[in-house]
């Protein structure tokens, strides 16, 4: 009889627990970029549907369109937000273009006397095999009096500009963020 009582009462407790690590993919079609995401984490704002197609319009962004795809927001200091922009001008500057706009960016930023920077950084990344331009600024903010870590990811797809971008300045959330970034995959 313990017996059977041991084995109902472990059947009962194996099939109540939940694996709280479970995590759920995510698929957009135009990039082959798929990533995941933990049960609790809700995307703001999505402009693709369950298939992974994008369903909204792109709009005029000063000299070129673009499309927030998603946002994840843990609050005004911590967020992470995917944008597509079409290939309105020539693919074929891409790279200089991006060796510029760091300079300008990290320059603007400078100007600000809310902010003290702390560091900067320019380089490129290797994600699943896809070369992305990172541009990574650790800075001061007196307004919030928290120091905040400043990421955006830019690669190049067929006709498409895939731009990764998200602040943090809890470490934890940070990680989480890395975590959907490093272990994002690319259809080759």
């Amino acid at each position: 009889m313990k017996t059977l009582i041991t084995i109902i009462a472990l059947t009962v407790s194996l099939s109540c627990s939940t694996n709280s690590d479970t995590k759920r993919d995510v698929y957009i079609s135009e990039f082959g970029w798929t990533f995941q995401l933990s049960p609790d984490t809700k995307l703001r704002d999505s402009a693709f549907d369950e298939t992974g197609k994008i369903t909204q319009q792109f709009r005029q962004a000063g000299t070129a369109e673009a499309i927030d795809l998603f946002s994840i927001r843990d609050d005004s200091t911590n967020w992470f937000k995917a944008l597509a922009i079409k290939d309105t001008l020539n693919f074929g500057n891409w790279d200089n273009y991006h060796s510029t706009d760091y300079k300008w960016y990290f320059e603007q930023i400078s100007l600000n006397p809310n902010i003290k920077i702390l560091d900067t950084t320019y380089s490129t990344e290797i994600i699943d095999g896809r070369s992305f331009k990172k541009e990574y600024i650790k800075y001061y903010s007196k307004k919030r009096n928290k120091t905040l870590s400043d990421y955006h990811y830019f690669g190049k797809f067929k006709r498409y500009e895939l731009a990764i971008n998200f602040t943090f300045s809890e470490e934890t959330i940070g990680d989480k963020y890395f975590k959907i970034l490093k272990g994002s995959k690319f259809e080759k």
